[in-house]
C-alpha cells in the first residue's frame, strides 16, 4: 500500500512539472514561440489550440530580462467545453516581421530600421472541445498607434489578426495558423506626409505522429512582406521546412530524458520593385538537442538542454550586385540552457539559470543571475 501511494505520488508530481510555460521551453531547447513537437507543455497550444483541452484550469505570468514586456492569460474549463483568454504574446511567428535585429530575413538595406511603431496590446483568444478527437480554434488580435507631439504629423499605426486551427486524433495531431493582416503604416510621427507601408503575411503547416516514445514531426512554414516608402518598395519572403523525431525516455517517476534531432532547410529572397533580386538566404542544418528534467525533491525540479548542428550546417548569401557575391559560413552553433521549477504546491515558479551560445561562450551560474525569465504559474 505504501509503495502505492510512493508512486502515486510520483506521478503527480510528474504531472505537474510537465505542464509549464515557455520558460521551461527555453530550458529543455525547444521552440518558446509555439512549444515543443514531443514534449507536452502549456505553450504547446501556440502551434496547435487543440491542446487547450487538455491543459486547462491555470493562470500563469511571464516576464523577462530589463526592458522586456510581461505577459500572461488563463485556461478554464466551462462545461464540456474550454477557453482561454492570453494577453500580450511577445513570441509569435509574426511579431518581428518589421524588426531589424530579429526579423530572420536577408535585409534590404533600411528594411526592418523604418521606424514602424511596435506591435503591442495582442490577446489571443482559445475555445477547445472534444467530440472523440481533440480539436481547438485560436483568435488573435492586435492594434497600437503613436501620434506624437505634432498636431499635423502623420499617425503611426499598427494592426494584426490572425487565426489558428488544430485536431489531435489519438496518435496523429495537425494544426494550421495564418496571420491574415499584419499592417504597419508610417515610419516617423514628426512628417505630415505618409512615411512608408509595411505589409506582411504568414501560414505554418503542422503534422505530428507518435510512437511509442518517440514522435516523428513536420513543418513547412511561408512568410512574406511588402514595404513601400515613397517611390522605393521591397518585397520579402521566407519558406521554411522542418522535419524531426523526438524521444522521450522516463529513467524514473522523477526524471525525464528528452533527446531530438530537426533537419531544417530555409530560403529567403529579397526582391526590389520589378522584382529584381536584391539577395538570396538558404540555411541548412541537422540539429541534435538532448534536454533533462529531474524533480530534485517535491519543491524543485532542475533542467538542462545542450543543442548543436552536426553533420549539416551551411547558410549561403547571395548578393545581387555586378560582383556576384556569394559567401558560404559554417559556424558554431553549440547552444546550452539551464532552468528550475519552484513548486509550492498548486503554485509554481519557472525560470532560467543561465544560457550560452557560440564558441567561447562560458555558463554562469551566480545569484545574480538565477531564475531569470520568470514564469509563475497557478493550478486550479
Amino acid at each position: 500500500m505504501k509503495k502505492s501511494l510512493l508512486i502515486a505520488t510520483g506521478l503527480v508530481l510528474l504531472s505537474t512539472s510537465a505542464f509549464a510555460t515557455k520558460t521551461r521551453m527555453t530550458s529543455l531547447g525547444q521552440d518558446t514561440a509555439r512549444g515543443s513537437h514531443y514534449i507536452d507543455d502549456t505553450r504547446n497550444v501556440f502551434m496547435n489550440p487543440a491542446h487547450a483541452g487538455s491543459t486547462t484550469n491555470y493562470v500563469t505570468t511571464e516576464w523577462g530580462t530589463a526592458g522586456s514586456t510581461a505577459e500572461g492569460g488563463f485556461f478554464k474549463e466551462a462545461g464540456s467545453f474550454n477557453y482561454g483568454v492570453y494577453m500580450n504574446d511577445q513570441s509569435d511567428s509574426q511579431n518581428n516581421i518589421a524588426d531589424a535585429t530579429s526579423n530572420g530575413y536577408a535585409g534590404v538595406a533600411g528594411f526592418g530600421n523604418a521606424g514602424v511603431v511596435d506591435r503591442s496590446d495582442n490577446l489571443d483568444l482559445f475555445f477547445a472541445g472534444d467530440m472523440g478527437f481533440q480539436w481547438g480554434a485560436r483568435i488573435g488580435y492586435s492594434a497600437s498607434k503613436n501620434k506624437g507631439t505634432t498636431v499635423s504629423a502623420q499617425e503611426q499605426k499598427h494592426g494584426s489578426m490572425s487565426l489558428g486551427a488544430g485536431a489531435v486524433f489519438g496518435d496523429i495531431e495537425g494544426s494550421v495558423n495564418f496571420v491574415i493582416k499584419d499592417k504597419y503604416e508610417n515610419t516617423t510621427n514628426a512628417s505630415t506626409t505618409e512615411s512608408g507601408k509595411v505589409e506582411a503575411d504568414n501560414m505554418d503547416i503542422n503534422l505530428g505522429y507518435n510512437w511509442g516514445n518517440w514522435t516523428f514531426y513536420g513543418m513547412y512554414e511561408a512568410k512574406g512582406v511588402d514595404f513601400t516608402s515613397g517611390a522605393t518598395k521591397s518585397e520579402t519572403s521566407r519558406n521554411t521546412i522542418m522535419v524531426g523525431a523526438g524521444h522521450t525516455h522516463e529513467v524514473s517517476s522523477t526524471a525525464r530524458i528528452y533527446t531530438d534531432v530537426t533537419y531544417n532547410m530555409a530560403k529567403s529572397e529579397d526582391k526590389l520593385a520589378g522584382a529584381t533580386l536584391a539577395q538570396e538566404l538558404k540555411t541548412n542544418n541537422l540539429k541534435v538537442n538532448l534536454g533533462f528534467e529531474v524533480d530534485a525533491n517535491s519543491w524543485l525540479t532542475l533542467r538542462g538542454s545542450v543543442r548543436q548542428n552536426v553533420l549539416i550546417d551551411s547558410t549561403k548569401t547571395k548578393a545581387a550586385t555586378a560582383a556576384a557575391l556569394e559567401s558560404d559560413v559554417n559556424g558554431s552553433s553549440t547552444a546550452y540552457n539551464a532552468g528550475a521549477t519552484l513548486n509550492f504546491g498548486k503554485l509554481k515558479v519557472d525560470g532560467n539559470i543561465g544560457t550560452g551560445t557560440g564558441a567561447g561562450a562560458v555558463g554562469d551560474l551566480s545569484t545574480d543571475a538565477l531564475l531569470t525569465e520568470v514564469a509563475v504559474h497557478y493550478w486550479f
